[in-house]
């Protein structure tokens, strides 16, 4: 009975080695987007080779071992040949380029915000090269950058001066503390929308307070009129997460800099920051905002060519 039940097991996965292996042998059928599918051939490869080491452990425990263990080893050879083939291909596809210059110029695309682009590029690096954990990273990161969209969620939003006093919801609570100022508390108001903050002598604003109730992406504008002129700041589509604090405030800025704003980051509401995303006056967009906080070393707002 227990040698029934190991083979049993012992068939069902040369079943799904087999089903798992089929689609190896397309790897050339179809050239659209066919270095995503090189790279999910890879990780299928992967998964067979998980497989095939089970069947070894379960061939040293039976009868049948010799004839097993050949059998392995000739899928073995067959799915080590598929992996050399979806190699070869990608280097046709790289040409002359080393995967280090294939790294640059994703890099170079990803401050050119040539999103899908760059990710097309980093598919190009092959598994064994030194240089995959860091595409894989950034091909990630691209992959939540060009799922960026508008998610509804819920949030109180809130402004303090440089006193302390706030106005906006706060733990469910109005509070309208700054002098001269209002929140917006009604739905469908012709005079304002739901949230809004209004301070009619904005010149002693501190800190700008998103906290989220449920997580989304949020829409934030802030409009300042100085001189007669009005300064509108507009932060579009940032993503947060439920319980999480996000404050924005102005820089104080050194001559050398061009950022004007700063968006703060407290992960659980802890009190501790720990992500600073700086920004021009042309404001933030979400997927600004995730390569800012997840690739920090590519300077988005640095002026191109410099």
């Amino acid at each position: 009975m227990e040698y029934i039940k190991k083979k049993g097991i012992i068939q069902k996965i040369f079943i799904l080695i087999f089903v798992f292996t089929l689609p190896l042998f397309s790897v050339h059928a179809n050239h659209e987007n066919e270095l995503e599918k090189l790279r999910a051939q890879e990780e299928r490869v992967d998964e067979i080779e998980e497989m095939v080491d089970i069947l070894f452990v379960l061939a040293e425990r039976s009868d049948k071992r010799e004839k097993m263990e050949e059998r392995l080893n000739k899928l073995l050879g067959g799915i080590n040949s598929i992996r050399e083939a979806i190699k070869n291909r990608r280097k046709e596809m790289i040409g002359d380029a080393t995967e280090g210059e294939t790294l640059s110029s994703a890099i170079e695309k990803i401050r050119y915000r040539n999103w899908k682009e760059a990710k097309n590029i980093l598919l190009k690096i092959d598994q064994s090269s030194p240089y995959y954990q860091k595409a894989n990273k950034k091909i990630s990161i691209l992959e939540e950058v060009l799922a960026c969209d508008y998610r509804k969620g819920e949030y109180e939003s809130r402004i303090y001066d440089s006193e302390g006093r706030v106005t906006g919801l706060v733990n469910g609570e109005v509070k309208e503390e700054i002098p001269h100022s209002f929140y917006c508390d009604v739905e469908d108001a012709w005079y304002c929308d739901k949230g809004q903050i209004t301070i009619y002598e904005p010149n002693d604003i501190h800190i700008r307070e998103m906290f989220a109730i449920e997580g989304g992406n949020y829409k934030y504008e802030i409009s300042i009129r100085m001189d007669g002129e009005i300064e509108v700041v507009s932060l579009k589509d940032i993503p947060i997460n439920t319980g999480d604090t996000h404050q924005i405030k102005r820089k104080e800025l050194t001559e050398n800099e061009a950022e004007e704003w700063i968006l703060l980051v407290d992960e659980g509401s802890t009190g501790e920051f720990e992500k600073k995303v700086s920004f021009p006056e042309t404001g933030l967009n979400c997927e600004e905002f995730i390569i800012k906080t997840q690739m920090p070393e590519i300077d988005l707002f640095r002026e191109i060519g410099k």
